[in-house]
């Protein structure tokens, strides 16, 4: 799942590598959980890489799959288990993305000065 495999300016190259990532996590998440449909995809940096899907699984229903870049065990969650992620957002949101921090699931928000992770479940502050 290597993003960075291209010459460091390279844009062409690294958008590209970025799409095959894509590809491959949301093959793996079809194969190996519930998720049917894929509507969102990103990778979270917290205390690990994961790569992040967002969509629906066969009931419908919005799940997230959470899967580690260097090794460990898929996640599924579904998503109305944990806080909005639009409860956690300011006017300096640039993004909120699913991620996993100390192995579990998490929502990283990212702002023009930085990021916070707070956990999925009761939306308390981690980072």
């Amino acid at each position: 799942y290597e993003i960075s495999a291209c010459l460091v300016g390279s844009e062409m190259c690294i958008r590209d590598s970025y799409h095959s990532v894509r590809a491959q996590a949301i093959d793996i998440a079809t194969e190996k959980t519930d998720l049917v449909k894929a509507t969102g995809f990103d990778i979270a940096a917290t205390d690990t890489v994961t790569y992040s899907i967002v969509g629906l699984n066969k009931a419908n229903q919005e799940i997230g799959i959470l899967i580690p870049k260097k090794s460990g065990k898929i996640k599924e969650v579904k998503l109305s288990q944990g806080v909005s992620p639009a409860s956690l957002t300011t006017k300096d949101t640039k993004s909120v993305v699913l991620a996993l921090y100390k192995g579990k699931p998490a929502w990283e928000v990212n702002n023009s000065n930085g990021f916070k992770v707070y956990d999925f479940e009761s939306g308390k502050e981690l980072i």
